[in-house]
C-alpha cells in the first residue's frame, strides 16, 4: 500500500504558502511592495518647502492686484507702532503704515525685479555663450574676456551707477541688475555648449553638414537648459537682494 503524507492523502486539502507583504532585499533588509515598482519615487522635503514659499508669495502678489486692507503707502501718525489685532494683522511701522498690506504689494514688486533681471540676462547672456562656444578664435576670447571685465562690476554698484546717471526708480535698478548679470549666464552656456559639441551626435550632425544654427537650436539649447534653470534661480535671489539693498 503506497504511503501517503498528510498533504497527499484524499480529502485534504493542499497547504497554502504563506502571503508575503515585503520583498527580501540582497544585503538583508526588508522593503515594501512599492518599492519595487517602476517609477515610484519620493519628493525631496527641500523641494516640497521650496515650492511651498515661492507658491505663497506668489499667492500674496496676485491678490495684491485686487485687494489690500490698506494703501501700502499710506500714513496714519495716530496708529503707528502697533501691534497685530484684527485692524491690522501685522501690525503698524513707525510711520502708522499697515505691514500686511505692505507685504502684499511688496511681494509684487519682488517677483517683478525678479522676473524683468534674469529675463535681461537670459537673453542676452545666452545667445552670447552660445555663440562663444560654438564660434570659437577671436568671437570666443571677446565675448569671454568683456565678460571677465563686467564682473569685476558687483550688480549692486551697477545699479547705484545707473540710479545716479539715470535716476532712482524701480525699472532703473532692474535693468541694470540684469546687465550685470548677463556675464554669468553667458559663461554658462558657454560651457554648456562646449559639453555639448564634443558629443558624437553633434559631430555626425557636423558630418552632415548642418549649419551652426541649426545645430544651435536642436542639439545645443535643449541640452544646456537644465543648467540655465538652475543659474536663473540663483539670480532670481540675487536680483532680489540686491534691490532691496538699493530700496
Amino acid at each position: 500500500m503506497p504511503n501517503h503524507s498528510r498533504a497527499e492523502r484524499p480529502g485534504t486539502p493542499p497547504a497554502q504558502a504563506p502571503r508575503t507583504t515585503a520583498i527580501q532585499a540582497p544585503g538583508g533588509a526588508r522593503r515594501s511592495p512599492a518599492a519595487k515598482r517602476p517609477g515610484a519615487r519620493r519628493l525631496s522635503p527641500t523641494l516640497i518647502v521650496g515650492a511651498s514659499l515661492v507658491a505663497l508669495v506668489a499667492l500674496a502678489a496676485l491678490v495684491s492686484f485686487i485687494w489690500t486692507p490698506y494703501d501700502p503707502v499710506q500714513v496714519i501718525p495716530a496708529d503707528r507702532l502697533q501691534g497685530p489685532s484684527g485692524a491690522h494683522w501685522f501690525g503698524t511701522d513707525k510711520y502708522g503704515r499697515d505691514l500686511f498690506s505692505g507685504m502684499l504689494y511688496g511681494a509684487r514688486i519682488t517677483l517683478l525685479v525678479g522676473i524683468i533681471s534674469v529675463g535681461i540676462a537670459l537673453l542676452v547672456g545666452t545667445p552670447l555663450g552660445i555663440l562663444a562656444g560654438i564660434r570659437g578664435g577671436w568671437i570666443e576670447e571677446v565675448i569671454m574676456r568683456t565678460s571677465d571685465i563686467a564682473l569685476a562690476f558687483p550688480a549692486l554698484l551697477l545699479a547705484i551707477m545707473a540710479s545716479a546717471v539715470f535716476g532712482a526708480s524701480t525699472w532703473t535698478a532692474m535693468i541694470a541688475i540684469g546687465v550685470a548679470s548677463i556675464p554669468g549666464f553667458a559663461r554658462v552656456a558657454r560651457s554648456g555648449t562646449l559639453q555639448v559639441m564634443s558629443t558624437e551626435y553633434v559631430l555626425a550632425a557636423r558630418a552632415a553638414s548642418q549649419s551652426r544654427f541649426r545645430i544651435a537650436l536642436r542639439h545645443v539649447l535643449p541640452n544646456t537648459v537644465g543648467i540655465l534653470v538652475v543659474q536663473c534661480s540663483v539670480s532670481f535671489a540675487l536680483a532680489v537682494l540686491a534691490e532691496a539693498g538699493l530700496s
